[in-house]
């Protein structure tokens, strides 16, 4: 009891002064209630795992204290879990159903003679125990969990292409223009990639980006040893792709781009193109 009331210290200082839940407070209330549950039902289970034994057998009076210390720890951890449940509107029936399905679960792992409990106290052991002794570092531990992941979903802004991939392919019949592909590394600058069908070469460079809401204005960063600078302009719209060729002073808009999977691997696509491409001019 004097545990439960250090959670519910915790929650006021934890909780704003408000009805409902902010994201972090849901998030963290029912990680807290899953786990309590889950220890109810560890402490429940090592308790039951001994106490069977009476069915056939007397209790040694060390057996008997290690039962009552687990239904002491599995009663305090359910405590934990009607307290949290009332924080996310679980219903009693719901909880109950809830313990009967890890139970199962439990006895699926553990063994129907619950022989093999070592498999549940790999996993259960330490978590329960510091649970327990420890709300407090729980709360803060599931909190953190909760900010990484609000950072890696966080939705970007319209101007920031960080980690989008493009491939852009000649859409003139019967010519074979270069081929382009982008990489956007962060909210400035995107790595782009080109292939040569004429000279089978893979050629890259770094270009500074700003992404409009219309458009997507790439340059090449400056460079000394650059005779051009390239200069290339993306449809936010149709994704189609105008190059500028310096030589003719003039915008050509013969590619289509498209958005691919973040996974895809453009330098290992370009080499296979280019190995393709070598086999049958050998031919």
């Amino acid at each position: 009891m004097k545990k439960l009331f250090g959670i519910l210290v915790l929650s006021l200082l934890f909780c704003h002064i408000s009805y409902a839940n902010t994201p972090v407070q849901q998030y963290v209330f029912e990680k807290l209630y899953d786990e309590y549950s889950k220890c109810t039902v560890y402490y429940k289970f090592l308790s039951r795992g001994v106490e069977r034994k009476k069915d056939v057998d007397t209790l040694t009076e060390k057996e008997k204290s290690f039962v009552n210390e687990m239904n002491i720890l599995s009663e305090e951890a359910e405590k934990n879990v009607y307290f949290f449940s009332s924080k996310i509107n679980i219903s009693n029936e719901d909880i109950q159903s809830n313990i009967q399905n890890i139970y199962k679960t439990f006895l699926d792992i553990g063994g129907r003679d619950y022989s093999k409990t070592e498999l549940l106290n790999e996993k259960y052991y330490a978590l329960c125990s510091n649970s327990l002794k420890d709300p407090k570092s729980r709360m803060v531990y599931w909190d953190t969990e909760f900010q990484k992941i609000a950072n890696e979903t966080k939705p970007k802004k319209d101007n920031d292409l960080s980690n989008v991939k493009l491939e852009c392919l000649s859409n003139k019949e019967d010519s074979e223009l270069l081929y382009f592909y982008f990489h956007f590394l962060d909210s400035n600058t995107a790595k782009l990639y080109e292939f040569s069908p004429y000279s089978y070469k893979i050629s890259t460079d770094t270009m500074d980006y700003v992404a409009e809401i219309t458009e997507i204005k790439l340059t090449s960063k400056p460079d000394k040893y650059k005779v051009t600078e390239q200069k290339m302009i993306i449809s936010r719209k149709n994704l189609n792709l105008k190059f500028y060729a310096a030589s003719y002073k003039k915008w050509w808009d013969w590619w289509d781009c498209k958005v691919l999977d973040d996974s895809f691997k453009i330098i290992k696509h370009l080499k296979l193109i280019q190995k393709n491409k070598m086999e049958k001019r050998a031919l």
